[in-house]
């Protein structure tokens, strides 16, 4: 698949480091390379920074050879100040998002130009918001950018490190596959959400019931049952690149509307789904999330629900289990029933429809977070396999493939 999808590789990098306009390219012969390292606007030629003017508003030397010695590092640089002021010029023109689709368009087109085949571009969205665009903006822009050239890249996103603290734009680029983890907690919810991102792209919604009159290189998707999405593109080439992934993660299924008595009060009757740490569990904040059928009118609809409010599965103190630290050994039915306190029965919980059935589970309702010194790894519940669905998504959206792509997100792999 010719996918121009984010590498979601959030690089804490120094500020001096981060404008490095230094190659690594491979040439496989004279027709034929490749650019592992790019920085966007450290690849601005005499004519695309015009360009960029016009939509900017910034008044450029009216000769080309002094734009050029503005853009460009001469053999003769000094320090690595010198070297740096070449990008205050390259910056100031990407403050749109027609600019930044501007650029990443103007780049991917002189590349291929030149005999590239492939290249990875990065670039640091928190210099892009002069003038009020957020970084998710940017990162959009330059995506459409590469799609639009039909240049087969990648982009990669760069975190800041310098003497200021910039934590917080840290954390807003790391949010943009944050957010897709936080809210998909069931299968169900990825379905749903990976729906909305495939909408926004212009993939159009198609039903099995129906007879499909397809266009190359439109877009189109397929839900089966809300837990299962698939996505497709097709071009000259009848032949198939499929890249799958599951939209179930581990988690605890709820047993029925009924409700378990215990002395602490009402407790959710659980079984174990899938590969689950039951470990992982106990004393988290965990939600009940699903699908509920319900009545309406005589009609029978289904809604995608998660619970306002959180349960717990507490474990035993150590001095009523000495052996924890040695021996722990937990049974579903005896030690991993959450804790719902003062209720009935579970569906009134979540609703007041009138519920004929659901689907429901207990899952963690902790966030994506980010650790390390530099916030350099990526910690959320789902990780299995949801950053899986949530890259290949994005990479048949910003794809225009020569063959047919297919992007398979699968229900129940973990059972």
């Amino acid at each position: 698949m010719n996918g121009n999808s984010f590498l979601f590789n959030f690089l804490m990098v120094a500020h001096e480091s981060a404008f490095c306009t230094g190659r690594n390219s491979f040439v496989f012969n004279q027709k034929c390379a490749v650019d592992l390292h790019l920085h966007l606007d450290g690849s601005v030629s005499v004519k695309s920074a015009r360009e960029l003017s016009e939509i900017e508003g910034v008044k450029l030397p009216e000769s080309d050879e002094e734009l050029e010695r503005l853009l460009s590092v001469s053999d003769t640089c000094r320090d690595l100040n010198e070297y740096l002021e070449k990008f205050s010029l390259p910056v100031s023109l990407l403050q749109s998002e027609k600019s930044l689709e501007k650029c990443a368009f103007n780049l991917c087109t002189e590349l291929s130009c030149g005999g590239f085949i492939y290249a990875e571009i990065r670039f640091a969205p928190q210099l892009n918001l002069k003038k009020g665009l957020t970084q998710k903006n940017a990162a959009e822009a330059v995506l459409r950018g590469v799609k639009k050239s039909g240049f087969k890249a990648n982009v990669i996103l760069c975190a800041m490190r310098s003497g200021d603290d910039n934590s917080s734009e840290n954390l807003e680029t790391a949010a943009l596959v944050k957010e897709f983890l936080n809210k998909s907690y069931t299968a169900y919810h990825a379905v749903q959400y990976g729906a909305e991102m495939l909408e926004k792209a212009g993939f159009k919604k198609l039903d099995m019931k129906d007879v499909w009159r397809l266009e190359k290189n439109v877009g189109y998707y397929v839900i089966e049952n809300g837990t299962s999405l698939f996505a497709f593109k097709a071009g000259e080439n009848h032949v198939f690149n499929v890249v799958e992934s599951h939209t179930d993660s581990p988690s605890l299924k709820v047993k029925g509307n009924k409700l378990i008595d215990s002395a602490e009060g009402k407790r959710l009757n659980v079984e174990k789904y899938g590969g689950l740490l039951l470990y992982s569990f106990l004393d988290a904040p965990l939600k009940v999330a699903g699908r509920i059928a319900y009545s309406d009118g005589g009609e029978v609809k289904t809604e995608v629900v998660e619970s306002k409010y959180t349960v717990v599965i507490p474990s035993l103190a150590i001095h009523h289990n000495p052996d924890a630290n040695t021996k722990l050994a937990l049974s579903v039915q005896k030690d991993m029933l959450p804790l719902l306190g003062g209720a009935k029965d579970v569906y009134s919980t979540l609703t007041d429809k009138d519920v004929i059935d659901a689907d429901l589970f207990v899952v963690p309702a902790t966030s994506a977070f980010s650790s390390g010194v530099g916030d350099e790894f990526l910690c959320a519940p789902r990780l299995d396999n949801l950053l899986s669905v949530y890259s290949s998504l994005n990479a048949i959206i910003n794809s225009t493939p020569k063959d047919i792509a297919v992007c398979c997100c699968f229900d129940n792999e973990e059972v």
